[in-house]
């Protein structure tokens, strides 16, 4: 159903019985879009509440670049154009050895990380993943990203109202480098601040998919720039000739404006995506 999810509920019966309002919610919830749904849901909460539920937040899609396979690992052995470790292993391991060394290295440690590698090489299928978790961790507890929210925002703060804005996340933005090797950059972070209700909610639609730079082999848009990563990312896309595919990230969180405060410096890394 998307970040706006309403949710689960209890049985129909049970709500009806304790609460009529939430189960026409409930039923509305299988099918928000049918007749039927929209209906439910205008009998139990009215057309306002109907347009708050189903335009939360108005999503703005970053950059697909949509790197395919070459079918020719060789020709990126022969110049693998990457840093001194990464040369050796590409020019002597095939994609799926580079990839499973990679993760050994820079992902075991990182749980978020290593799931989204996961959906992206076997289990989701191109399918979206719900970002809705980890954007709220990214919000409560991301420095970089908090120093960037507060930089910002209006001061001294007012006391009512509502404040919004967007920005691009570089990788070298984030302190968490579980969540940097998770999103990497992301295009668009949208933020709007709630002063009455004191939060700050934010979301994302943001592709993963990697972005290997070799002329004749990929396409290459202006934002690809060779990395000390480069083969590993042509690796990578290769598996697409298999399981893998690219995917979009996607998620909405709202958090308590207190998460915001003074706090360490950004810490700075170097790129991987």
């Amino acid at each position: 159903m998307g970040a706006w999810a309403i949710g689960t509920f209890a049985t129909e019966r049970a709500e009806a019985k304790d609460a009529p309002e939430a189960a026409a919610v409930s039923r509305a919830a299988a099918a928000p879009f049918s007749p039927g749904g929209v209906l439910a849901l205008q009998h139990a909460i009215g057309n306002r509440g109907v347009g708050a539920l189903l335009q939360r937040v108005a999503y703005t899609p970053g950059s697909k670049h949509d790197h395919t396979p070459s079918g020719k690992w060789a020709d990126v052995q022969k110049n693998p154009n990457s840093g001194f470790f990464e040369n050796r292993v590409c020019a002597n391991s095939s994609p799926q050895t580079v990839v499973d060394l990679a993760i050994w290295a820079k992902f075991d440690d990182k749980p978020i990380a290593k799931e989204h590698l996961d959906w992206y090489l076997t289990k989701g299928k191109g399918a979206d993943l719900v970002e809705n978790a980890n954007i709220e961790k990214m919000l409560r507890s991301d420095r970089g990203v908090q120093a960037m929210i507060e930089t910002r925002m209006p001061s001294p703060w007012p006391t009512t109202g509502k404040w919004a804005t967007d920005f691009k996340v570089e990788q070298s933005d984030y302190v968490d480098q579980d969540l940097r090797f998770a999103f990497g950059a992301i295009d668009r972070l949208d933020i709007e601040v709630d002063f009455d209700a004191k939060t700050i909610t934010g979301w994302f639609q943001d592709r993963y998919e990697w972005h290997p730079v070799y002329a004749g082999l990929y396409k290459k848009w202006s934002d690809d720039d060779a990395r000390e990563t480069n083969c590993v990312h042509a690796a990578l896309v290769e598996l697409q000739s298999g399981t893998a595919a690219d995917y979009w990230m996607k998620g909405e969180a709202t958090v308590p404006l207190s998460v915001l405060s003074a706090g360490a410096a950004k810490k700075k890394s170097g790129g991987w995506f």
